[in-house]
């Protein structure tokens, strides 16, 4: 809902001296009250829903409905856990304590994906040990995020001004949960009207799709732990230099990664349903949702910067706009749509309501905030890299040798991306120049 990037944008403000550090404090800790209450509410509402929503909502003859309930309690539980560990964790990147969220967000992811195989080989392979361990994990994540954090958050003694932040918070919070909502009815709308229409069997098809495509969201938090931070405490240092070349740099990194991604999910999807599931029969259905998904979550990924650009100047009103018409066009669209083109339909739609999105709406948001780059950002920025990665990826595509050993399709695959992403990189303006400027400073060093 935007609360952790509103807390970092918070502490950093603080670190940079634009907020006294009693000011920050009370308004991170309003924030944290408002967290706390939400998680509650998460937590007790799928609880009261679990059963009609397993009665009612979720088709299947292989569970119970008093089962599929229990899950549904659980996975409440483990997402309840799972946004608090967020407050914490945005806590330390306002004060870009990266080295400390590296090391517990390995620590944690490892044991929540690999955690479980000792489970399924020794002890049980129901949904229910695979979430209990989930909802474990995510306690215990919980913990070690929030002593980590205890050190640099002192206790507000007085209450009166903890009561008078959260007046002056709720503007912005409210602000941030209404794009966040925007956000989540745009990338989940299609997959909620696809659970009312196909079969459990098939919607888990379309869930293989989009667990692919969503690999491309990989780079958002990295770029919100990392990027976001820093963008926040240049523009409130008024370094502005340094902040559009922080801005321009981050972006085209960015589109390199995030069309890496998706375009090699796009143009390898049929191989890469293969090399997952090794069923022959599951390609037809699920490759063309996977090959749209990929290439709609690129163009949606891209435009997380100028979102950035936004939230570091702490004024959203030109994102809610973009984003509200942007639903209202994509909501009727797949109802239309879906019903008579399924999954794939759905993701065709995604793909080019994102596109129009990023073509039109992108230079109205630099005209605002950063006018010198209104139409440079995208042809300047964006475009080159992506035009070459495609190219690349393309080529490596139709020279790919047929029926290859899963082992070397997957090898093949991996070197197209490698290759595809490092020249993106020498295409693009701003990331050529960073990477010769880091190898002369490397290659010195050395002589020296």
């Amino acid at each position: 809902m935007g609360l952790t990037p509103t807390l970092s944008r918070e502490i950093a403000r603080m670190r940079a001296k634009e907020l006294s550090p009693q000011t920050a404090i009370a308004r991170v800790q309003s924030i944290k009250w408002i967290i706390r209450t939400l998680a509650l509410v998460i937590t007790l509402a799928t609880w009261l829903c679990s059963d009609l929503i397993a009665a009612y909502w979720i088709s299947t003859e292989k569970f119970s409905t008093s089962s599929i309930s229990t899950y549904l309690s659980l996975i409440g539980c483990t997402s309840a856990l799972r946004w608090l560990s967020g407050m914490y964790r945005g806590i330390l990147a306002g004060l870009e304590e990266q080295q400390k969220i590296n090391k517990l967000s390995a620590i944690f992811a490892t044991l929540r994906f690999i955690g479980p195989i000792p489970i399924f080989i020794f002890i049980s392979t129901t949904p229910e040990s695979f979430l209990i361990f989930q909802l474990f994990t995510s306690a215990l994540e919980l913990a070690a995020f929030s002593i980590s954090s205890h050190d640099y958050l002192p206790k507000l003694k007085k209450s009166r001004q903890l009561l008078l932040s959260l007046r002056e918070t709720i503007p912005m919070v409210s602000s941030m949960a209404f794009l966040n909502g925007i956000w989540i009815l745009q990338t989940q709308t299609d997959k909620f009207i696809l659970s009312g229409i196909l079969s459990l069997n098939n919607y888990g098809h379309l869930t293989l799709a989009t667990a692919v495509a969503s690999g491309v969201f990989v780079l958002i938090a990295p770029m919100n732990q990392v990027i976001q931070p820093r963008l926040n405490y240049l523009l409130a240092k008024s370094e502005l230099k340094e902040f559009i070349q922080l801005y321009r740099l981050s972006s085209q990194f960015s589109a390199i990664g995030f069309f890496t991604l998706g375009i090699s999910a796009a143009i390898f999807s049929e191989e890469i349903i293969y090399i997952w599931t090794g069923k022959k029969e599951l390609i037809n259905s699920i490759s063309p949702v996977l090959f749209w998904y990929g290439l709609a979550n690129s163009t949606m990924g891209t435009m997380l910067m100028p979102f950035m650009l936004q939230l570091a100047h702490g004024k959203l009103k030109l994102h809610a706009i973009g984003s509200s018409i942007l639903l209202f066009i994509s909501i009727p669209t797949l109802l239309i749509v879906t019903p008579n083109f399924g999954a794939t339909g759905a993701a065709f739609t995604f793909f080019t309501t994102n596109m129009l999105f990023l073509l039109a709406w992108s230079p109205i948001v630099h005209k605002k905030f950063i006018p010198y780059l209104q139409w440079r950002w995208l042809f300047l920025d964006i475009i080159p890299p992506t035009i070459a990665i495609a190219s690349l990826l393309l080529l490596s595509s139709l020279f790919m040798p047929d029926g290859l050993w899963t082992p070397l399709a997957l090898v093949w695959i991996t070197c197209s991306m490698v290759l595809a992403g490092f020249g993106g990189i020498l295409s693009g303006r701003h990331t050529c120049q960073y990477i010769l400027k880091e190898f002369s400073i490397a290659r010195n060093q050395n002589n020296v």
